[in-house]
Order: C-alpha cells, then sequence, then structure tokens
C-alpha cells in the first residue's frame, strides 16, 4: 500500500477542486445598510443577493432608516449601502460606487382626488407644499432647491401619506412601487398619481475597506444584464411585492 504524507493529501485534494467555486478568502460576507420596512430596498435587496451569489459572496442586510445609513456607512459599521443615485457620489467621495447600476426607480407626486392638482413635470411642484420621506436621495434630489417651509419630511412612508389624508400636505413625492404599496396598504387607491417627473439608475456602494470587491460585483451586474437575467428578476419581484405589507419588508 503506498502511502501519502499530509501535505501531499491536501495538494491532492485542492487539484480536484470543482471549477467556478470561489478560492479561499473569495467567499466573504458583507454587512449592507438597508433600509427598513420599504418595499423598494426589499426588491433590491433581493436582486443585489443574488448578484453577490453571481459574485461568490454573501449579503447579510442591517435594517436601518434612511438617514442611519449613511452615519452606519461613515462609521464603518457596516460594509455598504444598498443602493443610491450617482449624485450620491460627489456627496460622499470617501464611498466605492460600484460602476454600474442594477437598480432603477421612477418619481412621482401623489394627490388626494378632490384637490384636482394637476402636475405634468418638476416645475409645477414649486406652487404646492409637498411631502417627502427624510433621507431618501431620489427625492433630495427634486427638493433640494426648494424653500424650507415648502417641504416637509415624513419619517416614513406611512406618515407621508397619513400626512396627505390629513390634508397638511398637498402632495406627496416619492417613488411609484413604494407610494402604490403604502396607498394600498392604506385604502387609499383613488389617490392621483401624476406623470413620471423623474427616473433614477441606483448603485450599490462600498466602505472603502471594501474596495477590492467592487470590480467583482460590477462584474456579475454586467453578466446578469447581458444574459436577460437581472430583467427578469426585477419584473418578478416587482409584481410579488405591491401587495405585501410593510412589516414583511424586514
Amino acid at each position: 500500500m503506498i502511502g501519502f504524507s499530509r501535505r501531499q493529501l491536501l495538494c491532492a485534494l485542492g487539484a480536484l477542486s470543482l471549477p467556478g467555486l470561489p478560492a479561499a478568502g473569495q467567499g466573504a460576507t458583507l454587512r449592507i445598510a438597508c433600509i427598513q420596512s420599504d418595499v423598494e430596498a426589499w426588491v433590491a435587496r433581493q436582486i443585489l443577493a443574488a448578484i453577490y451569489t453571481q459574485a461568490g459572496l454573501t449579503l447579510q442586510a442591517e435594517m436601518t432608516p434612511p438617514v442611519r445609513a449613511t452615519v452606519a456607512l461613515q462609521a464603518g459599521d457596516v460594509d455598504g449601502e444598498l443602493m443610491r443615485p450617482l449624485s450620491y457620489a460627489d456627496d460622499h467621495p470617501e464611498f466605492i460606487r460600484v460602476p454600474t447600476p442594477f437598480y432603477r426607480v421612477s418619481v412621482h407626486a401623489y394627490s388626494l382626488p378632490g384637490r384636482k392638482i394637476r402636475i405634468d413635470m418638476p416645475d409645477d411642484l414649486w406652487r404646492y407644499s409637498v411631502g417627502v420621506v427624510r433621507g431618501l436621495a431620489v427625492t433630495r434630489e427634486l427638493t433640494s432647491q426648494w424653500p424650507t417651509r415648502q417641504v416637509v419630511s415624513a419619517l416614513n412612508h406611512e406618515l407621508l401619506c397619513r400626512m396627505l389624508k390629513a390634508g397638511r400636505i398637498d402632495l406627496a413625492v416619492d417613488t411609484r412601487l413604494r407610494m402604490l404599496n403604502m396607498l394600498n396598504h392604506l385604502g387609499m387607491q383613488d389617490t392621483v398619481i401624476s406623470p413620471e417627473l423623474a427616473r433614477f439608475d441606483l448603485f450599490h456602494f462600498l466602505h472603502k475597506r471594501n474596495a477590492e470587491y467592487a470590480q467583482r460585483i460590477d462584474e456579475a451586474i454586467r453578466r446578469m444584464i447581458s444574459s436577460g437575467e437581472l430583467e427578469r428578476q426585477f419584473n418578478a419581484k416587482l409584481r410579488s411585492s405591491v401587495s405585501m405589507r410593510p412589516e414583511q419588508f424586514d
């Protein structure tokens, strides 16, 4: 019987490793800040988890309010943020932006049917008091230059919709999926929705200590775009999320 040393056996086992599996040290788990109780973040989280799998990584979601996500990443308490618009990179050059966007949102204005407010373009919003959710960069893009008294911030989407229903604001401005989900949940399906006012591609951001993973994640995104898998994932999660309740998104 031919004997093998421990070193020879380990080398032989290494040679039999299956192709395509991550090499040692590549299967890292990254803790990613995700907005809590949010349908858009839930959909994006499922898609990014699939992207991470393609990249040989694991995503661990850390649920947080929008305003806390940036603070957590700056402090290094998390490894990245789920998604932000391109302009976020200008405000936070200390973060690493994965170059290819993996998600998109459309922004609309919402009003009560009895108000008969007509909004066709962003400039039409100036005449009204507008409610937004605090800490969401996509709505801040539309309202950052407006007088402070004209923009009312809510802590979450349920409060935003209740403010609209109570007449405390003329319009709520937010992404289509978020508002459709919350309006459906609150029985406000007759709310009037404007045409699309803006559309944003959203990017994944990493803490600078995780810069080594940016290219791998980007390559996985581009592969899934080329194969059509990213679009399939997006549409499937979109359909399943509209009727879900907010507590299901955590």
